[in-house]
């Protein structure tokens, strides 16, 4: 009813757990409000103790997170790759690519999956008229990765090479 564009982390928590009402799932994909449910995190690293503590007392784990997502994939919700990178150990950036395994792994196809941080992303932003496709008159704006997302979804992890808008970026500097 507040007519955003887009919605953070959408869980939706009640004391004892997530509690997503369809009603609400269907008013989101009507409306075609971007959730970004702030998925990937690095490996060996938790949560800070507060937000743990929450999560446990909740019930709620990582798979139970990646579950909700693919149930607003099934519902038809506008879903957006990212990762609230930078905001702790946990999150440093560079997490956008297993924030996508989050939505593979949680039961998203992962054409849909890698949509999330490409087409549909440039369409929530704005900017789907020059980005987040491989088509004439698009930016260029190409990652290479080492491997098949498509047989390995970890293959985004294992960068090769970055073009932005056409030009190669260095990786080291």
């Amino acid at each position: 009813e507040a007519r955003v564009d887009g919605i953070e982390h959408c869980t939706c928590l009640i004391e004892n757990g997530i509690d997503v009402p369809d009603r609400l799932l269907e008013r989101l994909a009507e409306r075609q409000i971007a959730v970004c449910p702030t998925l990937g995190k690095a490996s060996g690293h938790e949560p800070p103790a507060v937000i743990r503590e929450l999560l446990e007392r909740a019930g709620i784990t990582w798979e139970v997170r990646q579950r909700l997502m693919a149930r607003m994939h099934e519902a038809g919700v506008r879903l957006v790759a990212g990762a609230d990178t930078g905001i702790s150990p946990g999150k440093p950036h560079g997490l956008v690519a297993r924030a996508v395994a989050d939505f593979v792994h949680g039961g998203i196809p992962t054409a849909a999956a890698l949509a999330t941080a490409t087409s549909t992303a440039a369409e929530a932003t704005g900017l789907g008229r020059e980005k987040g496709r491989l088509r004439a008159g698009f930016d260029a704006d190409v990652l290479i990765v080492d491997g098949d997302p498509f047989v390995d979804i970890a293959a985004l992890t294992r960068v090769s090479a970055v073009f932005a808008n056409g030009q190669r970026v260095d990786l080291n500097g």
